[in-house]
Formats: structure tokens, C-alpha cells, sequence
């Protein structure tokens, strides 16, 4: 009888332990589903978070594109305002304390009118003058006012900026 019953209660134990078995397979498959549906929305979450900085960083670069390319504009047209030259403004004399005028000499030891010479411009025979040839030639160089180039001068921040987005520019249409 005891013998039955050992064999009884192996069998209910087996049976209990391949029941037990599988429901630890369904549960571990359930749990890797899981895990597999989470991945999957925090996969979406990342993506969905990357692509919105990567439009952050797109608008951000076409915000300074164009505000680059309205300074390039108003450089180029010469719209920049200018910074005014701080001379005293001239003096006049009241018409009383001018002296009265005198009526002209003649002018005996007039010299003819000198031929003017001939403007060269100052960069050359620099060692940078076949870059300010090129730079001149592409129009990324443009001459002052009074009619220098000035290649000492430090270029500031926006003289280099519209340098480098005229060449770009040139670049473009020229390959």
C-alpha cells in the first residue's frame, strides 16, 4: 500500500511539474512579447525624438541661411548703414571778419596739368595678391570707397561671412 502510494504521489508530482513547466513557458513567452512591444514603442518614442531635433536643427540652420543671406544682400548692395565719420563740422566765419578779397595776381609759373599716374592697387606684390586677384575676379572682393582694398586691415566678422557665402554662391553656379 505505501508502495501505491509513493507511485501515486510521484505521478501527481510529475504531472504537477510538467503543468508547472509549462506555465512558466507561457509566462516567459508572454514576458518576451512584452518586452518586444515595449522596445518597440520606445524605438518609436527615440525615432519620433531624433527626427524632431534634426527639424529643430534644419529650421535653425534655414533661420541663420537667411539671415546670412539678407546681410550678403544688404553687403552686397551696399545698404549697410554706415558708421558716421566723427569730424568737428567746418567753422565759418561771419561775413563780417572775412578779409576782403583780393583781385587775382597773374600766374606766371603756371605748371601744365600732370598726367595722373597710374592707380596700383594695394595688394600688390603682396604675398597674398593672386588670392585678391581670384577673390577680385569671382566679385567676393570688393574695393572700398575711396578705392583700396586695404589688405592690412583685420576683415571683421561680416566682411568674412559675406566672403565665404559669395564664394559658396559662386561655387554653386560655376561647379
Amino acid at each position: 500500500m505505501t508502495k501505491v502510494r509513493v507511485q501515486d504521489a510521484t505521478k501527481e508530482l510529475s504531472t504537477n511539474a510538467g503543468k508547472m513547466l509549462e506555465n512558466v513557458s507561457r509566462l516567459r513567452k508572454q514576458s518576451q512579447d512584452v518586452l518586444n512591444s515595449l522596445r518597440k514603442v520606445s524605438d518609436g518614442f527615440v525615432r519620433e525624438e531624433k527626427e524632431r531635433q534634426e527639424r529643430e536643427a534644419k529650421e535653425e540652420l534655414r533661420k541663420q541661411y537667411e539671415a546670412s543671406a539678407q546681410f550678403m544682400t544688404a553687403y552686397s548692395s551696399e545698404q549697410v548703414p554706415e558708421v558716421p565719420a566723427s569730424e568737428p563740422a567746418p567753422k565759418t566765419v561771419p561775413e563780417e571778419v572775412k578779409a576782403p578779397e583780393q583781385p587775382a595776381a597773374p600766374k606766371e609759373t603756371e605748371k601744365p596739368a600732370e598726367e595722373p599716374k597710374p592707380v596700383v592697387p594695394d595688394y600688390k606684390g603682396r604675398w597674398s595678391e593672386a588670392y585678391w586677384e581670384e577673390g577680385i575676379r569671382r566679385g567676393i572682393i570688393k574695393e572700398a570707397k575711396d578705392g583700396k582694398y586695404r589688405p592690412t586691415d583685420t576683415a571683421t566678422r561680416e566682411e568674412v561671412l559675406a566672403m565665404i557665402l559669395w564664394n559658396d554662391e559662386y561655387n554653386r553656379k560655376n561647379g
